[in-house]
């Protein structure tokens, strides 16, 4: 039986840690594939998968907020909730699409 030299994980493994990079699981295999010589692919129709799924689980997530502030809005008062703003919807989930691009970089 041959060894593999290279390995690339599929969108599933990116969907079980819910795109958390800082996961033991995914925080851990970049050092596992570098110690046993393995060379570590992310082919561009997986990149562009992991990209799409992080754009719609952003949009939920702020639609998740929005709804939470209106059912709930003695919430607000909690220190550390984000408040409402002015911005468009379409901004502010460029904004939260890009903490989630830049926390998936530091791994």
């Amino acid at each position: 039986m041959s060894v593999p030299t290279a390995v690339f994980p599929d969108t599933s493994v990116f969907d079980g840690q819910q795109y958390n990079f800082e996961s033991t699981a995914l925080s851990t295999f970049v050092p596992v594939c570098r110690e046993r010589g393995l060379t570590l692919l992310l082919p561009e129709p997986i990149e562009k998968e992991i990209e799409q799924h992080i754009r719609e689980r952003s949009s939920e997530a702020l639609a998740a907020l929005a709804e939470a502030r209106r059912k709930a809005p003695f919430l607000m008062k909690r220190p550390g909730l984000p408040q409402p703003t002015a911005k468009s919807e379409s901004v502010e989930r460029l904004q939260v699409y890009g903490i989630a691009r830049r926390s998936g970089r530091h791994s």
